[in-house]
């Protein structure tokens, strides 16, 4: 098992992205992954919703009223010293890709 920090981190942020892909994407299927790759647990949560454009994804101070959700997922992972990458076009789902070191 995992520390109990990092698994509490990790069920919130997987928690907030099938929660931010059912209110915002109208996904017909959300895939939640675990895997090891080279010393890290990698988490994907995959949907097949709207997506949003690169544009809409950026993470900045002047957009946070409109991205908390993204912004409480970054600061989660970072507090574990994670990486949180969002790979999201619009009519193309997105893909949340959590990765911790082992």
């Amino acid at each position: 098992r995992l520390p109990s920090e990092i698994e509490i981190n990790l069920f919130r942020v997987i928690q907030e992205a099938v929660t931010n892909a059912v209110k915002h994407a109208d996904p017909d299927s959300i895939v939640i992954s675990l895997s090891t790759q080279d010393g890290f647990l990698v988490i994907q949560v995959a949907d097949n919703g709207t997506g949003f454009s690169q544009e809409d994804n950026d993470i900045h101070e002047n957009n946070q009223k409109h991205h908390l959700g993204l912004i409480s997922m970054k600061e989660r992972i970072e507090a574990i010293d994670g990486e949180l990458e969002i790979i999201s076009n619009k009519g193309a789902g997105t893909r949340i890709i959590i990765r911790v070191r082992l």
